[in-house]
């Protein structure tokens, strides 16, 4: 399989294992969201040029992460410096209108995404994983994904606290 694949399915498992230690002060949870997402979306960007073989496995609910998961994860994330963001419908239409988007709802919705495809990969159907991240990375999760780094990062911008990265 592609070294595009291999480097993405480390950086999913990197944000996998972040999602699931145990919360840290809230500016150093932001901080490892920030890094862990800017490093999955650069592994993204790379993924979304191999070519998919094959099709996502359809109908199979044993790779999916179920709505206690999916909560869990949202209670443990409930740790960030904030919730709500305000965001653009499209910044490239300048008659777009603005919302509010929740923070921690975005993380959740990226680690089903992506721990959808860990379960695929895992379970040694690298291609479909692949297919899988592609799909939902284009249609669902690589918005949730810019959101929240675009958020976080004006979040440090604001507190002028770049050196919490130090």
């Amino acid at each position: 399989m592609s070294e595009q694949l291999e480097n993405f399915y480390a950086a999913a498992q990197s944000f996998k294992n972040l999602v699931k230690a145990e919360p840290v002060e809230k500016t150093k949870e932001a901080v490892s969201a920030l890094n862990s997402l800017s490093l999955l979306y650069s592994s993204a960007i790379q993924l979304m040029t191999v070519e998919a073989g094959r099709e996502e496995p359809e109908g199979d609910e044993s790779f999916a992460v179920c709505v206690d998961e999916w909560n869990d994860v949202y209670e443990r994330l409930n740790n960030m410096p904030f919730t709500y963001y305000s965001e653009l419908e499209s910044p490239l239409d300048s008659n777009s209108e603005s919302s509010y988007t929740d923070l921690i709802e975005d993380l959740t919705d990226i680690y089903q995404d992506v721990v959808e495809g860990l379960n695929i990969y895992e379970a040694g159907l690298k291609e479909q994983a692949l297919c899988h991240w592609q799909m939902t990375f284009e249609f669902h999760w690589g918005r949730h994904l810019l959101g929240a780094m675009t958020a976080l990062h004006c979040y440090f911008q604001d507190e002028g606290d770049f050196a919490s990265f130090l």
